[in-house]
């Protein structure tokens, strides 16, 4: 990593872009079969609903929304602010060299630590 010259293979723009229903479709699986939202649904929801009752609080539907639309801000503005980032970082002349030898770096250092580790 620290002799190579180029950071990574620059996007030529020639790779199809995938159909937007496609990439929904896989997040909306991806989200279902994610054992950690229905652990976390079956861990932190009930204390904020009522015991009392032998049904299914109404509430339930109604705090899984409020948690799934501040997921989705919160990705959201993730995903913008990433995609700026790559956008700026791949744009200036020296930044991905740096980058490339900064991760080299840390590796090296990794190494060496696990290396002179008395274990």
């Amino acid at each position: 990593m620290l002799r190579e010259g180029d950071f990574a293979p620059q996007d030529t723009g020639d790779a199809a872009a995938e159909p937007i229903g496609r990439v929904l479709r896989r997040a909306i699986m991806l989200n279902l079969l994610n054992p950690k939202l229905t652990l976390f649904f079956f861990a932190f929801l009930p204390p904020f609903l009522d015991a009392s009752t032998k049904t299914v609080d109404p509430r339930l539907p109604a705090l899984g929304g409020v948690f799934m639309a501040i997921t989705l801000v919160v990705f959201a503005v993730y995903a913008i602010v990433s995609a700026w980032l790559r956008d700026r970082i791949l744009r200036a002349p020296r930044a991905p060299l740096w980058f490339q030898r900064t991760l080299a770096g840390l590796l090296l250092a990794f190494g060496a630590r696990l290396a002179l580790n008395d274990r």
